[in-house]
Parts: structure tokens; C-alpha cells; sequence
């Protein structure tokens, strides 16, 4: 029997209709991946005192999470170049499901956490991948709606993996967290028949530039998440040796050229600007909700969910908008909207939870906006050779400002400790706006230099 995969040839045909059968199933994945990240966040509390561990030590199951799963998201992307899409995410799901099944039977922290971090190696493959696929192998006339459904599935993600992970974890216990993740095995004959061939490039995977990358990505993290100038300073002599390692190579890890390209660069600083604020913003909100408005974490998920359906179903129509018009517009836009809504939330947030649920409406569709129009941008500006480098890179950072973001709102509100809290979760959401508008201005000021493939 013939495997009904398509090839990026057949893909750029309008009348092939798998890539779409492929898409709605990466679509899916991205929401149980992404869920997965958020919902272990609410069952936190319930770990940290059911294990007897210190809250530092649990802080690890969220930080080993981010790290692995960052890295392994340009991992996949990188060796997609290699070896074929199909088998990387057979193996990427395959290593996601068994150690969901060896955290359902956990009963000490070391496994728990051992089997965090597996999934989420496994989980990388969803979003570098899944990218990667509506860049090369989906019309052009297509790739950003595309892009944006998958951005959808990942939004939803978001906000029901706060609802979900109350419900689970009062109800079941956080172990049954562990089970709903196997939802993904009903999407893999899906991704296996479908799935293209991609074919093997010259050259050879370059090991040690993924080791040093990884390094230096771990020691940024933990620069971040510690603050501590000892991993500063690691950060930047890895940061130097990486940087001189891949400029020797032919096959590099990490192409340089990417980082010469100015108009990259602006899509990376652009990225990395929403992320700052959509990861900061999740983090927010429920201590918002929590601490000025005494709401449940159940209640905290269910005003924190309709910004996520909303933008879950603005998203093939905000992908179709970007077809006909353009991303650059649509960039702006979503920048725009994004500032809109910190305001709102800078203003409104002490006042009522339901101004909270709105301006998150707000914030969940400029997002949305913001990251597909990046990332149809970046599949546009990149060439072939350079695809599955840019795109990973683009995903390894933007998870990176996600980890700045909330540690620099932790920060300034440990600044702060002495004054009311509606002022300084006030103050936060201040300096996420001035964030924005800085990236708002970088790109307008270099909104005429010329696209360099």
C-alpha cells in the first residue's frame, strides 16, 4: 500500500488537499503539547507538598521543562535537514508518550522530574516540525493560514491548560496529569500516512555545534531564571566559543549568515518582543486574579479560557488576511494590539476580573497576529538551505523571552514589595508596554531595509 505522503513539490499543487488533513493534525498536537506545558504549572502547589520537596526543587520541574524543551525545538528543526520529518516525529511523539506513562506511575521527584524532561524532548519535535512543514511543503497562497491554525491549536493550549490542570489535579490527583497528553496517539497514523519525504542534504549533522548551543541556551536560562552573574559569565564565553566554532564549519549547527541578515534580525527582535509579553502576561494574570480578586485556580482558567477559544477561532481567518495582504501589515497590527491591550491590563486590572477576561481577549488576538505573520515573514525571507536553521532559531528565542519576560516581572516586583499590589502589578504591565513600544519602533525605523535572501 502506498504511503499518501506528499512532497514539496506536490504540496505547491492547489488541488493536493493532504496538506491540510496534516496541518489540522499538527494542529492538534500543538494544543496537547502546549497544554502540557501550562497545566503542570496550576499542580505545582499539590507536588511540591504531596513529594515533601522545597519549592526551589520543584521550581526545577518548570525550568528543566523550558530548557529541554527549547533546545529540542531547534534540535528537530536542524535535523530535518537530515533525516526525514516522518521518522523525527515518530520519534519525537513516540519518546513524549512513554515518558508520560513513566510519570503517571511516579512516586519520587528524581522520576518525576526525568520524565518532565523527556517529554519535553519529545514535545520539541511538535513545533519545530510543525513549522518547518508550512513552510516548505504548503502553497505559498496557504502558508499563513497554516501557520496560524497551528498557532491556534498552541493559543488554545495555552488557555485551557490552566483549566485543565485545576480540574485534573482537585479532582484526580496531579499524576492523571501524566495521561492526557497520550491524546496525541489518536493524531500519529494521521502524521505517519501524511508526513513528507523530505529528501537528505549534503553534509552531516553537526553534533558538537547542537552540544554548544545547548550549552550556552542552558546557561542563558539559568542566567535568567537564577540571576546570577556566575552563569552570566559562563553565558558569554560559551556564547563566544559557539559563535567561532560555527564560523569554522561548512555544515554549521547554527548558520551564521542568519545573524548578518538584518531583516532576521528585526523578525528575531520582533518575536522575541511577543513572547516577552504573551509568557509574562500567563504569568501574571492569575496572580492578579489570585491575589487582588481571590478567584479559584478553576475560575482563574475559566476567565483565562475565552481569550484563548477566541484566538483559537480568529486564527485561519487572521492566516487568510495575511495570504491576501501581506505579513508587514499585519506585524504592526498585532504589535499595536498587543500594546492596546498591556494598557488595559495596566489600568483596568484592580478594578473587576471580567476587565481581565477582555483585555486577555485583546492580548490572545494580537498575539495570534503577531506570531504567524513572524513566522509566514520568516518562511518568506528564508532560502531552502537556510529554512529549518531560521525557523528553529526563531523558536529557541522566542521561548528564551519567554523565560526573560517572567523573570524580569518577578524581579521588579520583588523591587517593589513595600507598595500596594494593584500598583505594582500596574507597574509591570508599564514596563511590558514600554517593551513593545521599543520593538514598534525598531520596526519602524528599519521598515525600508531591503529583504537579503
Amino acid at each position: 500500500m502506498a504511503v499518501a505522503s506528499f512532497t514539496r513539490t506536490s504540496a505547491h499543487k492547489q488541488e493536493n488537499p493532504q496538506y491540510k488533513k496534516l496541518i489540522l493534525a499538527l494542529c492538534f498536537c500543538s494544543w496537547f503539547v502546549v497544554m502540557n506545558t501550562t497545566m503542570f504549572n496550576i499542580a505545582l502547589p499539590n507536588i511540591i507538598t504531596n513529594l515533601h520537596i522545597t519549592p526551589i526543587i520543584g521550581s526545577w520541574m518548570v525550568s528543566g521543562y523550558s530548557i529541554a524543551f527549547a533546545i529540542f525545538t531547534l534540535t528537530f528543526s536542524r535535523l530535518s535537514d537530515y533525516i526525514s520529518i516522518k521518522k523525527l516525529l515518530l520519534i519525537g511523539l513516540s519518546i513524549f508518550i512513554s515518558s508520560s506513562l513513566v510519570g503517571f506511575f511516579a512516586e519520587n521527584f528524581i522520576i518525576l522530574l526525568c520524565s518532565r524532561i523527556l517529554q519535553a524532548v519529545g514535545a520539541g519535535a511538535v513545533p519545530g516540525l510543525s513549522m518547518i512543514i508550512a513552510s516548505r511543503y504548503v502553497p505559498i497562497s496557504e502558508r499563513a493560514k497554516s501557520i496560524a491554525m497551528i498557532g491556534s491549536g498552541a493559543a488554545l493550549g495555552f488557555g485551557l491548560g490552566p483549566v485543565v490542570g485545576g480540574v485534573a489535579t482537585q479532582f484526580f490527583g496531579w499524576n492523571y496529569l501524566f495521561l492526557i497528553p497520550l491524546m496525541v496517539l489518536v493524531f500519529l497514523p494521521i502524521l505517519m500516512q501524511l508526513s513528507p519525504e523530505n529528501e537528505r542534504r549534503e553534509g552531516s549533522f553537526d553534533i558538537f555545534g547542537c552540544f554548544l548551543t545547548s550549552c550556552t541556551t542552558i546557561a542563558a536560562l539559568l542566567t535568567i531564571s537564577q540571576t546570577s552573574y556566575l552563569f552570566g559569565a559562563v553565558f558569554v564565553g560559551l556564547a563566544i566559543i559557539t559563535m567561532f566554532y560555527l564560523m569554522k564549519q561548512n555544515h554549521p549547527f547554527i548558520f551564521p549568515q542568519l545573524l548578518l541578515n538584518k531583516h532576521y534580525i528585526r523578525l528575531l527582535v520582533i518575536g522575541l518582543s511577543g513572547f516577552i509579553f504573551h509568557f509574562s502576561n500567563l504569568f501574571m494574570m492569575p496572580l492578579i486574579l489570585g491575589n487582588l480578586h481571590h478567584k479559584e485556580p478553576i475560575t482563574m482558567g475559566l476567565l483565562i479560557f475565552p481569550g484563548a477559544i477566541i484566538a483559537m477561532l480568529a486564527g485561519p481567518y487572521i492566516g487568510k488576511l495575511i495570504d491576501l495582504y501581506g505579513s508587514k501589515r499585519f506585524i504592526s497590527l498585532g504589535q499595536l494590539t498587543l500594546l492596546l491591550a498591556s494598557l488595559l491590563f495596566a489600568f483596568l486590572q484592580a478594578y473587576n476580573s471580567y476587565f481581565i477576561m477582555g483585555a486577555y481577549i485583546f492580548a490572545s488576538i494580537g498575539f495570534s497576529m503577531l506570531n504567524s505573520s513572524v513566522a509566514n515573514e520568516t518562511a518568506y525571507l528564508l532560502s531552502a538551505e537556510l529554512n529549518s536553521a531560521g525557523m528553529g532559531l526563531l523558536q529557541l528565542l522566542q521561548f528564551i523571552g519567554g523565560g526573560i519576560g517572567v523573570t524580569i516581572c518577578g524581579l521588579l516586583m520583588n523591587l517593589q514589595g513595600e507598595l500596594p499590589l494593584y500598583i505594582q502589578y500596574e507597574r509591570v504591565y508599564f514596563m511590558l508596554a514600554s517593551i513593545l513600544v521599543l520593538a514598534f519602533s525598531y520596526q519602524i525605523i528599519f521598515r525600508k531595509v531591503d529583504i537579503e535572501n
